[in-house]
């Protein structure tokens, strides 16, 4: 967990019973004090999941581009050490990604829609590059 004395966020395989979805940036696992670092981040999240389950990653982004950055300043110095990519216009195309998927995911499964089904499993529908797109 790169010096960080957190406790792992998922150490067994989860028993869930419904279609799930774990979004995470390209940037998350790298820099001087990573978010997400290597084996406690969306990867794991994804593994230790039953199917069904998405998992997305993000193109260039980093996990500080996933929030408005004008709240920013409550978090204090954890959140300044994290990476993002320094380009507002790419936070907030990012931001609006991210809503679109949430609610087709949520559509999809709850409401059962299958029209946005092909959305969540084709990244040559996404408005947003993808570094990664599984499913299981």
């Amino acid at each position: 967990m790169s010096g960080s004395s957190d406790p792992e966020s998922l150490k067994d395989p989860v028993q869930f019973k419904g279609e799930s979805m774990f979004l995470g940036s390209e940037k998350g696992p790298s820099g001087v004090s990573p978010c997400a670092p290597k084996g406690d981040n969306s990867v794991n999240f994804y593994e230790g999941f039953p199917s069904p389950s998405h998992h997305i990653i993000a193109a260039g982004v980093g996990h500080m581009d996933m929030i408005d950055n004008t709240g920013v300043s409550p978090c204090g110095l954890v959140c300044s050490v994290c990476e993002n990519s320094g380009n507002k216009d790419l936070n907030s195309k990012f931001i609006r990604y991210i809503g679109r998927f949430m609610a087709a995911f949520f559509s999809s499964t709850l409401k059962n829609m299958t029209k946005f089904e092909s959305l969540l499993n084709d990244d040559s529908k996404h408005t947003f590059a993808t570094k990664l797109l599984e499913f299981k």
